[in-house]
């Protein structure tokens, strides 16, 4: 249960509480029902939210002391990405996106991640643009500094908590923040350069890092955008296809993505490429080689002809023709190559049985 200061108007409180009734994933905190705290005159209000036994990200980086497996931050990643596409889809922007506000649930799959804490919650729509530098610094898109700024800002904050997901929980700028204020780094930031990856992350996931922390927003993808790419599509399959964590949430992502308009296709696994290769050697190895029946070239000669060593000194022309008889003389045949014939004169001349006969034995 969280409990509300107060529900005045365009305040924080109110803005969450409007979101949690009308926002139903399985990926974002469930709301259950609120309700103004009993015999109280402070006008605070309660909000009741599903159980969620486990911690929030940051914690759980730090009980797994930052060795998480690439397939496991992925799983988290692709959720939230799933949830915040929900919110962008309704206009909505989260503006304090970090592991302390993701929640690591249950065991299933390594744990399923859910969006929480949405005080800072506003729409896009909002005057063209969000005007005030609400969230963690630490967070902060480039943009911020100019204080207009959309949804972009969701997708740079998201791209920090997978470079720490994958880089043993490390920021991915060299920038000292002790006794620096939040404008100092955003003045920093345009000049700041992306630290090197570990060796073990895989190029994927470093292509997909790079593209989401452009400095430029115009360059950064939409939460649409990195849906679609190949590494988490494939999540969501195993989600939406695989029921890797329920039918439920398997019939509620492939609704989303069916109103997302993307479509969800199999990318072949290492495995199956795999036994594609093998199959095909097999094949070859099995398959017999049908060699094409070729015809036997025409003798040149036949009864009724003078062998060569008796024709007479010819003109040039002639020569001309005796070189082409040559030429029509037999040629090799892969049925009947000399070596062939060798055995097979060989196996004639054998005696059966290796026994010789004794003729006109007496």
């Amino acid at each position: 249960m969280k409990i509300l200061n107060e529900l005045e108007s365009d305040s924080q409180d109110i803005w969450e509480l409007e979101f949690l009734r009308i926002t139903d994933h399985p990926f974002i905190l469930g709301y259950i029902e609120d309700f103004a705290f009993p015999q109280d005159f402070a006008g605070r209000h309660c909000i009741v939210l599903e159980n969620a036994d486990g911690c929030d990200l940051r914690k759980k980086m730090q009980a797994l002391e930052y060795d998480i497996p690439e397939k496991v931050a992925l799983n988290w990643f692709t959720h939230v990405c799933l949830a915040l596409a929900k919110m962008h889809y309704k206009g909505l922007a989260h503006r304090d996106l970090k592991p302390d506000n993701i929640l690591i649930v249950g065991e299933i799959a390594g744990g399923i991640a859910k969006l929480s804490n949405f005080g800072n919650v506003r729409s896009l729509d909002m005057d063209s643009h969000i005007t005030d530098k609400i969230g963690t610094a630490l967070y902060f898109a480039p943009e911020k500094q100019t204080k207009k700024f959309q949804g972009g800002v969701d997708v740079w904050a998201l791209g920090i908590v997978l470079y720490q997901l994958l880089c043993n929980g490390d920021f991915p700028f060299n920038f000292n923040f002790q006794g620096k204020s939040q404008d100092e780094y955003l003045a920093a930031l345009p000049t700041l350069t992306l630290k090197q990856m570990p060796a073990h992350v895989s190029d994927s996931c470093k292509a997909l890092i790079q593209k989401m922390l452009q400095k430029n927003p115009e360059n950064r993808p939409t939460i649409f955008d990195i849906l679609q790419t190949p590494i988490i599509t494939e999540k969501i399959r195993l989600i939406a296809d695989e029921y890797v964590i329920g039918i439920d949430i398997a019939k509620r992502i492939k609704q989303q993505m069916i109103d997302l308009e993307i479509q969800l296709c199999q990318i072949p696994s290492q495995n199956a490429k795999i036994k594609e290769v093998v199959q095909i050697i097999e094949n070859k190895k099995i398959t017999p080689q049908i060699e094409e029946k070729k015809e036997l070239a025409p003798l040149p000669f036949s009864d009724n002809l003078t062998a060569p060593s008796s024709i007479p000194s010819s003109t040039p022309s002639d020569t001309t023709e005796w070189e082409d008889m040559q030429k029509m003389s037999i040629q090799s045949s892969n049925l009947f190559q000399q070596k062939m014939l060798d055995r097979l004169i060989d196996t004639i001349n054998k005696p059966i049985n290796w026994f010789i006969p004794v003729l006109n034995k007496k």
